[in-house]
């Protein structure tokens, strides 16, 4: 394993595993305000979520800004997930526009199917995958490590707090890459991601 200090996008520390020949096998935050840190009550936020997007050692907005709409959905993000008094950092290393896509659908399941309370995001190349658990009123949601199968982080979410903030978040975010290139419009996955946040919304007004 190698250890090294990137000083950006809100990370300290980076760990990078290797197999025994000696190839990368992922790269995953240990340190820094995008990875887990815990609060006292006397501490305590309001709960949130937050996008944060890396595009290898570039500025994501200069390759929206470029027009290389193609590949733009399969920048890396980390997702903030703020309880009030945990947070959980979701990583995806790649594909993060089907990660949120396929948080939008698991959300829209949980509320509407009964038999639909648990799925799970990919990490696309990261460290952890993601599992979401309907706990009564909450959420439950877990970073299960890919290389040994282990839950080794988890908070809750009331589920209709999550639900309503995943919507807001998307919204500001489909939003702020339509202002910076509208042309993002015409990509399939922006259509899916905002038909998604659409039918959340209709789901949650009737609530």
């Amino acid at each position: 394993m190698y250890v090294y200090n990137p000083n950006k996008y809100g990370i300290s520390e980076m760990l990078t595993v290797i197999n025994e020949n000696g190839i990368i096998r992922t790269s995953y935050p240990t340190k820094g305000s995008s990875v887990v840190t815990k609060k006292k009550g006397s501490e305590a936020r309001a709960m949130s979520l937050k996008i944060v997007l890396v595009d290898g050692d570039g500025d994501w907005k200069e390759t929206l800004k470029s027009g290389d709409l193609d590949s733009f959905f399969s920048c890396e993000m980390y997702m903030t997930v703020d309880n009030g008094s945990e947070q959980l950092t979701i990583n995806t290393a790649t594909l993060y526009g089907t990660a949120l896509i396929s948080m939008t659908d698991g959300i829209i399941n949980m509320l509407t199917n009964k038999d639909k309370q648990t799925f799970h995001i990919l990490g696309f190349g990261s460290v952890h995958d993601y599992y979401f658990h309907m706990k009564g009123p909450e959420i439950k949601i877990e970073a299960v490590n890919v290389t040994n199968d282990q839950v080794e982080l988890f908070l809750f979410y009331d589920k209709l707090a999550f639900a309503h903030d995943l919507v807001k978040t998307l919204k500001n975010h489909l939003q702020e890459i339509a202002h910076i290139n509208p042309r993002i419009k015409e990509q399939k996955r922006y259509h899916l991601l905002e038909h998604g946040v659409s039918v959340l919304n209709s789901i949650l007004e009737r609530y």
